[in-house]
């Protein structure tokens, strides 16, 4: 994949379908769920930038499984792979296990 730099609070994020998690419960992809998805983030920005410049760090990483709502995001290509972009507010949970 090519080198992504993103701005403050952005989140680079491959949308998982079909997946179980580690306790066995069914993950539904992104056609069949109601109001909130799944994706792994691929690449992070550096923070939330405060008006005294202060920024605040990320509280998800690269690798993390998340829960995002449904019209979350803006959709992107890059290498003719889709992913979303999206601000870390969006993101609803974090997935472990």
């Amino acid at each position: 994949m090519s080198s992504v730099n993103l701005l403050e609070d952005r989140l680079l994020v491959k949308r998982i379908k079909n997946e179980k998690s580690a306790g066995g419960l069914y993950l539904p992809d992104y056609e069949e769920s109601g109001s909130a998805h799944i994706g792994e983030v691929h690449a992070i920005g550096e923070g939330r930038k405060l008006e005294s410049g202060k920024v605040i760090p990320m509280h998800v990483k690269q690798g993390d499984k998340i829960v995002y709502s449904k019209f979350g995001g803006q959709e992107v290509k890059i290498d003719d792979e889709a992913f979303l972009v999206l601000r870390e507010q969006e993101v609803l949970a974090v997935i472990y296990g």
